[in-house]
């Protein structure tokens, strides 16, 4: 628990990492916390990324908060596309823009069901999700849109995430206090594993896990529903070969 901490030290400590030398202290809301990804075209919103990022393993890493991967679209919270839709139009419309792109984290408070921003950026994201995730998942070429509105060139929506074909979750390996070797999986599940990718050189050194720099693998898995995905994760990191 972090009553138990020193408080102190993981100021030292994270004061040492920060270039700028400059810490932000932030206020916890417990709750489901969802990126977004969308487009903004002739200033409407169009979201693509409705994805429920994944902290049950947060004890783990403690004090760090680092997320493992999510799932792409979170069902559960489609039915309040709107209202996110409003919500991001409204930072767009403050910020003078009609044309680009806006990615978001948000905080659906668990009493209260009422969405908080945590921060947003005009940028696409990073990893697999706009470029790989979201099209796979919704059958839409996020990132070929995009640049197609920053060229100025016309573009046509023609697909809407709550018409999902699939749903898609990333998951990350962390290796610690060891050497990385190549790292492999059964044969058994290579029917599940859509992607698969050593992000940690051979021969590298992982000590003890404080960013997601230090992740040594991701993979990715589809199905139709939750379940059946939740059970593909689990039987893909049960047959990891380290």
């Amino acid at each position: 628990k972090l009553n138990k901490i020193n408080l102190k030290d993981i100021f030292v400590q994270s004061l040492k990492i920060s270039q700028n030398k400059i810490l932000i202290l932030e206020d916890f809301i417990e709750g489901d916390q969802i990126s977004t990804e969308s487009l903004i075209y002739n200033n409407k919103i169009y979201t693509f990324g409705l994805a429920l990022r994944n902290y049950i393993d947060t004890k783990v890493f403690l004090p760090q908060f680092l997320e493992n991967g999510g799932i792409q679209p979170y069902p559960k919270y489609l039915s309040r596309l709107d209202e996110i839709n409003k919500l991001l139009l409204k930072i767009v419309n403050a910020n003078n823009i009609k044309n680009g792109v806006i990615k978001a984290d948000l905080v659906i408070q668990k009493k209260t069901k009422k969405i908080y921003v945590i921060e947003y950026a005009l940028r696409l994201s990073g990893g697999d999700f706009s470029s790989f995730i979201i099209p796979k998942s919704t059958g839409f070429n996020f990132n070929k849109n995009c640049i197609n509105i920053f060229i100025n060139k016309e573009i046509k929506i023609n697909k809407n995430i709550k018409n999902y074909k699939f749903l898609f979750a990333n998951r990350y390996l962390f290796l610690k206090d060891q050497k990385i070797k190549k790292i492999k999986y059964n044969n058994k599940v290579k029917k599940y594993i859509i992607k698969f990718e050593q992000l940690i050189p051979n021969g590298t050194y992982i000590g003890n896990i404080t960013s997601h720099a230090e992740r040594s693998a991701v993979f990715i898995v589809k199905s139709i529903n939750l379940k059946n995905l939740q059970n593909k994760i689990k039987k893909v990191y049960d047959n990891l070969i380290l």
